[in-house]
């Protein structure tokens, strides 16, 4: 069932992916990977409010353990562009062999995409984690120009606070889905699609700052 927080979580959604269509690629490298993540999560979003419609309670989970991956892949792609350390890009890259032989042992010891994927969540939530920290160590800025106007900040600082925040979500989550399904539903509403909200709404202002900021010549 579609609540008030879902519309207002689809709300702001389609006003981010809007955005970033509008947003400039010059300003924001690798741009192109972000609004692919934001076509895939509607996607997968849609598919899950149907499954649930339709009462698939033991295959709504089955979208994420396809979605969660191609996630990081994408974000990694995004991090790539943004990196001018190509040690750093290659090991980068490199991760995302090892998160998938990650995602299929969890995959296998689960013996099925049933349960909801904490465990797959929770792996790219710290490998997301460090690699928008050293994204954060590495950014370079104009003086003048002022940090807090740089897009990149703004998208950095929304991923940084989400997957950080879900990383602790995960687990009481996960829990509370077995021992108490009313208070999982609570706390979903209360915090995750919190987080969310924050998530989207930072990564709206920065496309927005790109388009504020001067072309390039």
């Amino acid at each position: 069932m579609i609540t008030t927080y879902d519309i207002f979580y689809y709300l702001i959604y389609i006003i981010c992916l809007f955005c970033s269509i509008k947003a400039r690629e010059e300003h924001i490298p690798g741009l192109l990977f972000l609004r692919l993540l934001l076509y895939c999560g509607l996607i997968t979003e849609g598919i899950v409010e149907i499954m649930q419609y339709y009462e698939l309670k033991r295959s709504e989970n089955i979208p994420y353990y396809f979605y969660i991956p191609t996630e990081y892949f994408l974000l990694v792609f995004f991090y790539a562009k943004n990196t001018t350390r190509p040690l750093l890009k290659k090991i980068m890259l490199s991760s995302t062999g090892i998160y998938l032989g990650i995602c299929s042992y969890i995959v296998a010891r689960q013996q099925g995409m049933v349960e909801y994927p904490a465990w797959v969540y929770s792996s790219s939530c710290v490998l997301n984690t460090i690699w928008v920290t050293l994204l954060f160590l590495e950014m370079q800025y104009v003086e003048s120009t002022g940090i807090t106007r740089l897009p990149v900040f703004w998208i950095y600082t929304g991923l940084l606070v989400f997957y950080a925040s879900v990383f602790f979500f995960n687990g009481p989550y996960s829990y509370l889905l077995k021992a108490n399904s009313g208070l999982a539903d609570t706390l979903r509403t209360r915090l995750n699609i919190t987080m969310n909200y924050v998530l989207y709404l930072t990564l709206t202002y920065g496309f927005i700052c790109s388009l504020r900021m001067k072309r390039s010549s």
